[in-house]
């Protein structure tokens, strides 16, 4: 019975998202044939920082947990099935991992108590160096950049002294908060966010490993491009006459 209610709602909802997106794609490839005017002047290039900029290292991650004395606290909070059953809901909405953290952290002494490691382990990222040199070359040639990231402000706060001459090239940087109650990619309203702090009489191409990311930004006239690579994003901006 569940079966014949949910399906038509299930076929519903895909059919309306492929619509959205088809067309928002359509959008974005129209706007770069008619030849939008990608210049320094004119142009915003935005970056995602996880996936563009960084890549997660995921062995010294779990090497430095390992490492750390305060293991024994988190595997000691994870017999507790209360916790276990927080986690599982928090990670059924999908949140930004520092919101994640500070949801714990509230409820539970142990997880508070290893917060520290906790973000520090979050920010074992390896810089992109393709990514970088093209960052550089936007800068010389006097693009405005700009990072959107669904990082936290915390952790974004723990990261930027480490890299501080990289994140010092960009104009604008706008990351998840508390005070915006963590809102991220794809929500329209971080966009809308985006647009109020920034300069929205720019052109703007948004750099992002995830095509959801991407195809929220179009309906906000955000041209997208998923990255795969730093010489596939170098191509992709030569398609647009943004020459590296």
């Amino acid at each position: 019975m569940l079966l014949f209610i949910f399906t038509p709602m299930v076929c519903s909802f895909a059919f309306t998202y492929g619509l959205s997106y088809i067309k928002a794609h359509r959008t974005n490839q129209q706007n770069i044939r008619e030849g939008m005017p990608f210049s320094p002047e004119t142009t915003m290039v935005v970056f995602d920082l996880h996936g563009v900029v960084f890549s997660h290292q995921y062995f010294k991650m779990i090497q430095t947990f390992f490492h750390s004395p305060l293991k024994w606290r988190l595997l000691r909070a994870l017999l507790n099935p209360c916790l276990m059953w927080d986690i599982v809901k928090l990670l059924y909405r999908r949140p930004v991992p520092e919101s994640f953290f500070m949801h714990l952290a509230h409820d539970y002494k142990d997880i508070h108590d290893i917060l520290p490691l906790l973000i520090s382990i979050a920010n074992l990222q390896t810089p992109n160096q393709g990514t970088i040199q093209i960052i550089k070359d936007l800068k010389q040639q006097g693009y405005t950049l700009a990072v959107l990231s669904n990082i936290g402000q915390r952790i974004f706060n723990d990261l930027e002294p480490l890299h501080h001459d990289l994140f010092h090239m960009f104009n604008y940087i706008i990351v998840s908060t508390p005070e915006t109650r963590y809102i991220s990619k794809p929500n329209p309203k971080i966009y809308e966010r985006f647009l109020d702090e920034t300069d929205r009489n720019k052109n703007m191409i948004l750099i992002d490993d995830k095509e959801k990311n991407v195809c929220g930004g179009l309906k906000f006239g955000i041209i997208g491009i998923t990255f795969k690579h730093a010489k596939q994003l170098k191509e992709r901006l030569n398609q647009l006459n943004i020459k590296l």
